[in-house]
This record gives C-alpha cells, structure tokens and sequence, in this order.
C-alpha cells in the first residue's frame, strides 16, 4: 500500500508487462550485459504477463492503470504469520501515600511459544484495505474478492471485472506507455523523458528510441 501511495504521488502510470531481453536473457547461463555499466538491453510487452497476489496493490496505485487483453491479474486471501511470544516483566513499586506508583519495568525473560498462519483479518485492517482502495479510486469490493479465494489459489480477474472494480482505467497495455513514439504525443505526457545526444551516446541508446517514458 505504501509503494501504490508513492506511485500516486508522483502521478506515475501503471501497465501489466513483461521485459523481453535482446540477445539473451540475463538468467540464461553465459548471457552477459550489454552495457558497461551492468545493464541488459530490453523492452516491455504485454503477453503473458502476469501481476499476482499482492502485485495489484502496487497496480493500484497507477494514475492510470493497463492490464493488456494477454496480461493477467490475480487475487487472493492474505496470509498472515503470527508469531507468539511470551514476555516477563520485572515491576518496581513505592507506596506513596498509600498508593502504589510504579518505578520502573523491565523486561527479564523472553521465549517463544508457536507460530501460526492465518488469513482470518480483524475488522481494523479490512477497514484500512477498503479504505486504500477507495482513496486509489478503485472499487473496494476487490477486498471481498481477494478474501473470497483461497491463499493456495489464485483468481484472475476477467476484462468484466478489471472494468467493475475500476483495476483499469481503460483499454491499453504496457506498449502505450513504453513506446518511443509515446513522447511524440502533442501535448507530451509529463513523465516523458528525453535524452540528448550525449546522454543517448554514453547509453548506447540508439537515435529511434530518443523518447521514453519511465
């Protein structure tokens, strides 16, 4: 939630893709970077790609938002981890007046006594889920969605119900924010970045892909 309320402060777009590497891919064995500087050289597309479990939280927090026709976007229960833990305490006391006032507390003693997994959550932190959808302008019955699916499983969100709970805001993919020709758009999106000549240089960025957006 607080890398979505970054998101939005920045005013930064949100597409569901996937880097397609030149060359090679950097897991391949024997693959090497690109560039001097450690980078691979590659480009974002929409198929098969898939944002999961908590990836729609980040997705969320999109100015605007683009699940492409062969992206995917799956829900689920949170799971929690809850680790119990008992604690003594050693209590100093001085009677004042016939009133016990405390002086000072310190711990003596700490041990472990069993963790567990749930996904039951109280109605403290569903209200700040509801309330995080709402505030990124998305339908907050995806909290009942997410809740409503198993954590073993997963549910992807058909075009119905991306548009429903206003996960998109529109049709679109990863390429509509990715392109090159994307900063060539009168007016030009505020998040383009253009490159000089020099900076294009030093880069290895060929001339075609001048504009790009972050």
């Amino acid at each position: 939630m607080e890398i979505g309320r970054l998101i939005r402060k920045r005013g930064l777009d949100i597409a569901v893709g996937k880097t397609s590497f030149y060359e090679c891919d950097p897991d391949q064995k024997g693959c090497k970077p690109k560039y001097s500087d450690g980078a691979y050289a590659g480009f974002a597309y929409p198929g098969w790609a898939a944002c999961m479990s908590a990836c729609p939280f980040i997705v969320a927090g999109g100015t605007k938002r683009f699940v492409g026709l062969w992206a995917e976007l799956g829900v689920h229960q949170i799971t929690t981890t809850v680790t119990k833990t008992m604690v003594k305490y050693q209590t100093r006391y001085r009677i004042v007046k016939g009133k016990k006032k405390i002086v000072d507390t310190k711990i003596i003693g700490r041990r472990s006594t069993g963790t567990y997994k749930t996904t039951e959550l109280s109605k403290g932190y569903r209200k700040r889920l509801n309330g995080y959808f709402n505030e990124m302008g998305v339908d907050a019955g995806i909290v009942a969605k997410m809740l409503s699916i198993p954590a073993s499983d997963i549910s992807i969100l058909d075009r119905d119900e991306l548009s429903n709970f206003r996960m998109i805001t529109g049709p679109g993919d990863v390429g509509d924010f990715s392109s090159a020709s994307t900063c060539a758009q009168e007016p030009k999106p505020a998040n383009c970045i253009e490159l000089s000549a020099m900076e294009r240089l030093g880069s290895g960025i060929s001339p075609r892909s001048l504009s790009m957006t972050p």
